[in-house]
C-alpha cells in the first residue's frame, strides 16, 4: 500500500527509530518529520507470513527487549531461522560504561557475567514474546557475549519447525 501524505507533524512521544508505525495505521519518518497514513491494512495470516517477515519482527522484538533491560539496544541484530533455531546475532552492544571496562581482560569477565546473570534472570520473558512471533514455543535458549568486538549471539531451540508453515519469500 502507499502512504497517503496527512502532512507535517511533530514526532509522537514513544516512536524509536527513523520510521515508525502507529497502532493507529500513522508512519512517522524522522528524517522528514512527516506523518503518513497507511490505512488499515488486515492481519496477516500465519500461512501468509513469509520466512524474513519472522525474521524481521525476531530481531526488532530483541532490540526492543535489550532497549528495555539494558537502557540501551543493539545498533543491530538479526535473526534466522535454521530448522528448529531461531538465531539471533546482536552488535553494538555495550553501553558507554561495558565498553570502558571492556578494555581490560578483568572487565571483559565483569561484562559477560553481568549480561549471563541479566538473561538467566529474564530470559523466560524474550522466549514468550519470541513463541507468538515464530508460532512455536520456545524449548530451551543459549546466549553469550563477546565483550570486546560488542556482540551477542542467542540460539532458541523451538518445539518444530516453523518454516514448514510459512509462505515463501
Amino acid at each position: 500500500m502507499v502512504p497517503v501524505l496527512e502532512g507535517p507533524a511533530r514526532r509522537p512521544a514513544g516512536l524509536i527509530g527513523a520510521v515508525d508505525v502507529s497502532p493507529s495505521g500513522l508512519l512517522f519518518c524522522a528524517q522528514t518529520g512527516m506523518t503518513h497514513s497507511v490505512g488499515k491494512q488486515a492481519p496477516m495470516t500465519e500461512a501468509a507470513r513469509t520466512k524474513g517477515q519472522i525474521e524481521a519482527e525476531a530481531a526488532a522484538a530483541v532490540v526492543r527487549f535489550h532497549r528495555e533491560q539494558q537502557g540501551r539496544g543493539p545498533a543491530d541484530a538479526r535473526a534466522h531461522l535454521v530448522a528448529n533455531l531461531l538465531v539471533v546475532r546482536c552488535t553494538g552492544i555495550l553501553t558507554p560504561i561495558e565498553a570502558h571496562l571492556a578494555v581490560s581482560e578483568d572487565g571483559q569477565r565483569l561484562v559477560r557475567s553481568a549480561r549471563q546473570e541479566l538473561r538467566s534472570i529474564n530470559h523466560a520473558e524474550i522466549e514468550d514474546v519470541l513463541s507468538r512471533i515464530v508460532g512455536s514455543r520456545v524449548l530451551r535458549s543459549y546466549g553469550d557475549v563477546d565483550a570486546p568486538a560488542s556482540e551477542l549471539i542467542e540460539v532458541y531451540v523451538l518445539e518444530d519447525e516453523p518454516e514448514r508453515r510459512l509462505a515463501r519469500g
